[in-house]
């Protein structure tokens, strides 16, 4: 049999950087919750990493550390943050996840996105500080004229 062959693979051929090929099929990402990477503009992406790198590094942090270890610092403290201001901190974080995840597909959809659900378990948490028993007064000492 002569013709075209079909291999797993799809032949690539040389384009500009970032531009995929019209055939090419977009990569999924993100496990279970897979989205389309390649239907969203990097314009997008871009502008909203740009504004995330601006707000870390107007974080105090150990500047040493790895990318990756400096955005699980500043999400700690927006925690400790919303507990200070009395704010639940994660419905923040659920709506922002929803949020993420429509604009990596469609940046100007007004959907409000997948359900999210954060549990938090007590497996893996220390055991609360265990409370000081109370201190006995000490009697005052009483100055006898002379």
């Amino acid at each position: 049999m002569t013709g075209k062959r079909w291999t797993s693979e799809p032949k690539r051929e040389e384009r500009p950087s970032g531009t995929p090929h019209p055939n090419e099929r977009p990569a999924l990402t993100g496990g279970p919750f897979a989205f389309l990477e390649t239907t969203m503009a990097k314009t997008h992406h871009e502008t909203r990493a740009e504004a995330a790198r601006q707000a870390l590094e107007g974080y105090v942090s150990d500047a040493s550390q790895d990318l990756e270890t400096r955005i699980a610092d500043f999400i700690t403290d927006l925690g400790h943050l919303c507990i200070v201001e009395k704010l639940d901190f994660l419905d923040a974080l659920r709506r922002g996840i929803r949020h993420w995840a429509v604009e990596r597909v469609d940046p100007n959809s007004t959907l409000p996105g997948p359900t999210v659900e954060i549990v938090i378990s007590i497996y893996g948490l220390p055991e609360p500080p265990k409370a000081k028993p109370p201190r006995k007064p000490k009697p005052k000492k009483v100055r006898v004229p002379r």
